[in-house]
């Protein structure tokens, strides 16, 4: 009688936990549920009803974070590209950068005497030209 082995095909899913949560999900629930308890607990200065609506605020990010993925993502990454996208410029100069510097000596005979000329840019006559990243 032949050997039968299981082949695991089930490679690219998470293990599931608790409620059919993975441990990504069951952290960000963690995280949300933990700063809720820490305005709540901690911000003693505030009213009692402005610390509930912001601790039932970070407790509905959490869940939203935990439980929402529109297009296989969860909610935390999409903000992370959107903070970053924001973050960046929108503008980029291209412009050839001249040598910073020129040597006097022409054939290298007395580069221990070659005094380097400085050749900076003039900033009235380099401009940089900037392309905008939208309409690429």
């Amino acid at each position: 009688m032949p050997i039968v082995y299981e082949v695991p095909t089930h490679l690219n899913v998470s293990d599931t936990i608790v409620f059919g949560l993975g441990a990504h999900q069951l952290v960000r629930l963690a995280a949300g549920g933990s700063l809720a308890y820490v305005v709540w607990d901690q911000a003693s200065a505030l009213p009692p009803e402005l610390r509930a609506t912001i601790a039932g605020l970070l407790v509905a990010a959490g869940l939203a974070c935990a439980l929402l993925q529109p297009g296989g993502r969860p909610l935390d990454r999409w903000a992370l590209a959107a903070v970053l996208y924001l973050a960046t410029p929108r503008h980029f100069a291209w412009r050839h950068e001249p040598s910073a510097h020129k040597l006097s000596a022409g054939d290298g005979s007395d580069w221990a005497e070659s005094v380097p000329e400085l050749n900076w840019p003039d900033s009235a006559s380099e401009r940089p030209r900037t392309a905008d990243r939208s309409r690429a």
